[in-house]
């Protein structure tokens, strides 16, 4: 060992180390032209790098030597949990970026929508984190002893603690928001991460060396085949892979330190991407020298403690230098963990512990510095929980293997695991469900996990402690979810949880607090609570961010302006606090409302309560929320316009139409949307013409009719609601009928081949009649010598064969289909539309018996398809000659009224029955016997005529007639 005389060399080292970290962490976080690099992807890996901490460096040995293979358990899950970084990690991370959230206990709040769930989640990060912090304290401080062969005072843990913690302070709490990316710190992290990596490597590469060499160590574990054999014996006897899998799974990204350097330290989607391969390599790598470790430590010094066994061999090689960055090694493994956790919890416990009684209380005068307050609390925190470590490891010392410590920990914070599945892919989660099941998991894991750390000695079994681990793992998670999953199902959700469900599970977008009338406003709203200086820098920091004007911002930029100002104290106060904060909730009389049933402030886009009595904002707010939902849900696209063309309001329903989010679109010009939209919306909008068009775009790559319909709008408050005075602009509503115009093409094409079949026989005759005189001219002709009368029959051949031939086309013409694309419209002449009709219809026995009189004027006209309103005028034409008595009549004729022209169809039959008046034109509904109709015939022509911007009705006349109007326009709309 090395002499005693060095535990102050070793000391200073060790001191002299850190005093790196803080000089590193200084210069990066002082020199802007590197944040580029320190933001490489592969930093941010190095930097996940904290999760290996002292278990993986000393701990992972014993592990192996007590446990055999099932060492590799966790670095199993830790390879899983990385590799599902888009199913999961990825959603993490876009909900703690776009909400600012900065920890578990924020992403649980935000998501249930309670404080009691993120006090909880603190409570049990905190009760879990202070055995593990307590390892590393342990580790630096036996590992020394291990060195120097001389226990060392537990002094040197308290030393050890207070210098992390002034790191901390020093480095971690420079602004009042956790959410501020410090490149000092992850570069600090990945530099540590780089140093026990290189530590372990080296005393590995000593341990081959020891042997002489891979063919040595071959050498030595064929004369001892013990070695492998213990390996290999508890992995054959199952073992709690599956434990250690799941466990190590949960905590590679619920830790509290490893969720902050996850998610909290400006984390990329692209680091992301190259964490997944990068993360598990770092482990390959560092799990690669544990067996040859091990196997040194055993010929070397069998009786020592296997968790201390890098030190021994380092030791062993013979070389002081490497013994110390042996302990280095150890040193930058505990402390990187240290620093971050001290960090991730003094975040939490201020948001969940200190903040909800300093805000419930009654608020002071807005020159109160809460600014200056948050700082000094949260540092205090960080002093109390470096002290607490230090603590827990005073009361903790034993002789348990330092993985025992650290499974401890793993099981309590495995039972997040439930909630994270409500969060991310569970609607029907709710807060009582997960605070029920996760109190009944810690009830469970505090006799089973947490009480035998107190036991002075471990299990004599190994096995046995690794049953009692499969144990404690899967009764505590089996109560948990149980409960969890029962009790969200017994209880619906209540308060904003609906709406954050539909935010986190579905990805839809947040709704922003009730806005305030102009920056001074919001500002004068947050003085009082979070102080002048405080809440002037969060509106500015926004301002700067959004690039809106200080002054005279218009309403859909403070609306945006109250969503910024609220992420950024979201990273300040937490989630809720926040909001209520930023709503102005936090009422001056009695603190601060319950925060596990919140206003639900969806901005509805409309005036908000703005100085209205309580009980009437409390109605207002309601009304607010109920129309945001409608009109977010309303299966048309709602856009509206100001007096200069600016979107300011624009629903869901148009984000997928047009695949512009909500966000990038309101504040634009309609012009500017992209391609085709901008050109044709933007025309629509100029255009004098109708305000009812369709139109043909693509959507999502496939073209699709639409249906725009405009409508100007003039509302009071006018002013409040979008900025303009008096009328606030246009409205567009915008459908897509591609599937209703495809049914009713459908329908129509059944329709004209029913009424073809329906008219065959009839058809049959007519042209049987001009076949029968055929055939008995051309018998007659053989016999004829005189060539007159040979011309003339041939002459009545030809006028039979354009008889037959007008009968077929008229069938051919009325049997074509329609098509989805846009109708071809243009003027068309009444009187012939008309007559083309009539002879279709008449091809029917029963109409050739009624006399037909078209009596419509030469030069009307209608504009429209044509053969879509000649479908029109053979239903209502057929109906006519099925309800007329023989031998009436039908009168066809036509009334110009300005644009617009009425033919009215007037039959001698009864019409419809009077209690049926008002459904003839509704689908199936008919008066006749079902084998005479299907009631489609109405239906399809009101359809088309509504199509054409046109009416239909029906009605009796003088008591013996029934009159068909239908009204169509006689030209095209300018």
């Amino acid at each position: 060992m090395v002499e005693t005389a060095d535990v102050p060399a070793l000391v200073t080292i060790a001191g002299l180390y850190l005093a790196l970290l803080f000089l590193i962490a200084w210069a990066i976080g002082n020199a802007p032209k590197v944040a580029g690099l320190v933001r490489h992807p592969l930093v941010y890996t190095l930097a996940l790098g904290v999760y290996a901490s002292s278990w993986s460096y000393f701990g992972n040995v014993g592990f192996a030597k007590e446990h055999g293979l099932l060492f590799l358990g966790t670095p199993m899950g830790k390879t899983l949990a990385i590799m599902l970084g888009p199913v999961v990690w990825g959603r993490v991370l876009g909900l703690t970026r776009d909400h600012q959230l900065t920890s578990v206990a924020d992403l649980y709040a935000f998501r249930y929508r309670s404080r009691r769930v993120g006090f909880l989640v603190t409570l049990v990060s905190l009760v879990a984190s202070l055995p593990y912090l307590a390892q590393q304290v342990r580790a630096v401080v036996d590992s020394l002893g291990a060195v120097t062969g001389v226990r060392a005072s537990s002094i040197l843990g308290l030393g050890f603690c207070g210098t992390l913690a002034l790191f901390a302070i020093l480095f971690g709490t420079r602004d009042v928001s956790p959410r501020v990316q410090d490149d000092g710190l992850t570069a600090a992290l990945a530099f540590e991460s780089l140093v026990k990596l290189s530590a372990l490597l080296a005393v590995g590469v000593a341990a081959l060396a020891g042997f002489g060499g891979l063919g040595g160590l071959s050498a030595w574990l064929a004369a001892h085949p013990e070695a492998t054999r213990e390996l290999h014996a508890h992995a054959q006897d199952g073992g709690p892979w599956t434990s250690l899998a799941l466990l190590s799974f949960g905590t590679a990204f619920l830790l509290p330190r490893q969720f902050h350097i996850a998610f909290a330290e400006g984390t990329t989607a692209r680091s992301l991407r190259v964490a997944a391969w990068a993360f598990p390599l770092y482990h390959l790598l560092f799990n690669l020298p544990i067996l040859p470790i091990l196997w040194a430590g055993v010929a070397a010094h069998s009786a020592g403690d296997p968790d201390f066994y890098v030190i021994t061999v380092a030791h062993a090689s013979g070389s002081p230098a490497l013994a110390a960055f042996a302990f280095l090694g150890g040193v930058s493994a505990s402390s990187a963990m240290v620093l971050v956790t001290l960090l991730a919890l003094s975040a939490m416990c201020l948001n969940y512990f200190v903040n909800p009684v300093v805000l419930g209380m009654r608020p002071g005068t807005p020159e109160r510095d809460l600014r200056r307050w948050l700082l000094w609390a949260r540092r205090a925190l960080i002093g109390v929980l470096a002290l607490a470590s230090w603590g827990t490891y005073e009361v903790l010392k034993s002789d348990r293997a330092l993985i025992e410590w650290g499974i401890g920990s793993f099981v309590a914070i495995a039972q997040f695991v439930p909630g994270l599945v409500g969060v991310l892919f569970w609607r029907r989660a709710t807060a009582s469900g997960v605070l029920v099941g996760l109190a009944a998991g810690i009830v469970v894991w505090i006799p089973t996990s947490l009480v035998p750390l107190f036991r002075a000695a471990p299990m004599a079994s190994p096995l046995a402690a690794m049953d009692a681990l499969t144990f404690a793992t899967f009764a505590s998670l089996s109560i948990n979810v149980l409960l969890f999953g029962v009790v969200s199902l017994l209880f619906r959700p209540k308060g904003g949880e609906e709406e954050a469900a539909a935010i986190c599970v579905d990805g839809g977008p947040a709704k922003p607090a009730a806005p305030a009338r102009s920056q001074d406003e919001l500002q004068a709203r947050l003085a009082p609570f979070i102080g002048a200086k405080l809440a002037a820098d969060v509106t500015e920091r926004a301002v700067e961010d959004l690039g809106i004007a200080a002054q005279g911002a218009s309403p859909l930029s403070l609306r945006r302006l109250g969503e910024r100002v609220e992420q950024n104290l979201s990273g300040i106060l937490g989630p809720l606090f926040a909001r209520l904060v930023v709503q102005g909730s936090i009422h001056a009389g009695g603190g601060a409302p319950p925060l596990d049933e919140p206003r639900s402030t969806r901005d509805s886009r409309i005036p908000d309560s703005g100085s209205a009595p309580p009980g009437i904002a409390l109605e207002l707010d309601t009304v607010r929320w109920f129309l945001s939902a409608l009109i977010d849900d309303l299966p048309l696209g709602v856009c509206a316009l100001d007096q200069e063309r600016r979107i300011v309001l624009y629903n869901r329903t148009m984000e997928g139409l047009t695949g512009v989010p909500v966000r990038a679109a309101e504040g634009t010009q309609i012009v500017d949307l992209p391609s085709p939209w901008g050109e044709s919306l933007g025309t629509m909008v100029v255009s004098k013409g109708h305000a009812d068009v369709e139109i043909t775009l693509p959507v999502s790559g496939a073209p699709r009719s639409l249906r725009v319909q405009r409508s100007a709008v003039e509302i009071p408050g006018a002013q409040r609601a979008f900025g303009v005075p008096g009328q606030a602009g246009l409205v567009l509503l915008i459908e897509d009928t591609t599937e209703r115009r495809a049914l009713e093409t459908q329908l129509t094409r059944q329709d004209r081949l029913a009424s073809i079949g329906r008219l065959a026989a009839g058809a049959a005759h007519e042209i049987g009649n001009p076949l029968a005189n055929i055939s008995s001219i051309a018998q007659n002709l053989r016999h004829e010598t005189n060539l007159d009368d040979v011309r003339a029959g041939g002459v009545e051949i030809v006028e039979q064969v354009k008889r037959i031939n007008a009968i077929v086309r008229a069938l051919l013409s009325f049997g074509r289909s329609g098509s989805l694309a846009a109708p071809v419209r243009a003027s068309i002449g009444v009187t012939a539309l008309v007559d083309d009709a009539v002879k279709f219809v008449r091809l029917d026995r029963a109409a050739k018996h009624l006399v037909w009189e078209n009596r419509c004027e030469p030069e009307h006209t209608v504009f429209g398809d044509r053969q879509q309103l000649q479908q029109v005028l053979v239903n209502v034409l057929t109906n006519a000659a099925d309800a007329s008595p023989k031998a009436g009549s039908v009168i066809i004729e036509s009334v110009a009224d300005g644009a617009a022209l009425t033919l009215r169809v007037v039959d001698e039959g009864p019409g419809p029955p009077p209690e049926m008046l008002d459904r003839v034109f509704e689908p199936f509904v008919t008066s006749k016997d079902a084998s005479a109709g299907t009631g489609l015939g109405l239906y399809i022509a009101y359809s088309i005529v509504r199509d054409h911007g046109g009416t239909i009705a029906i009605e009796r006349e003088g008591g013996a007639r029934t009159v068909v109007s239908v009204r169509l326009p006689a030209r095209e709309h300018q």
